[in-house]
């Protein structure tokens, strides 16, 4: 019975040693295309994609999230520095800010209210 475990184990072993060589240039194609794209991604294309997978397997939503607008800041601040060196640009960014305080302040007279 055990002479029989021994061959049935090289018999597997030697299978298994015969598809890991046939799989051998289906992994080195897989991974020449992988990085083919990695590499042809710019900096928050890639942050992107490493939040995604980091929601995907780890399931870390913090984490995600932080990449996240790292890769939003790196993204959007040039365009930001773009529209500030503008006057309208300026006057653009001012009214959105003042916009945002006036119902930042409406929330809050409004929780405030409510209390009283």
């Amino acid at each position: 019975m055990l002479r029989y475990l021994k061959i049935a184990k090289w018999r597997a072993n030697k299978q298994f040693k015969q598809q890991q060589k046939s799989w051998q240039p289906h992994q080195v194609k897989l991974l020449s295309h992988i990085k083919s794209i990695w590499f042809n991604l710019n900096t928050a294309q890639k942050l992107y994609l490493l939040a995604f997978i980091t929601l995907a397997i780890f399931k870390l939503t913090w984490l995600c999230a932080t990449i996240t607008i790292i890769a939003l800041i790196i993204k959007f601040w040039p365009k930001f520095n773009q529209l500030w060196n503008s006057l309208a640009g300026k006057a653009l960014i001012l009214v959105f800010y003042a916009s945002i305080a006036n119902f930042v302040l409406a929330s809050t007279s409004g929780i405030v209210n409510e209390v009283t």
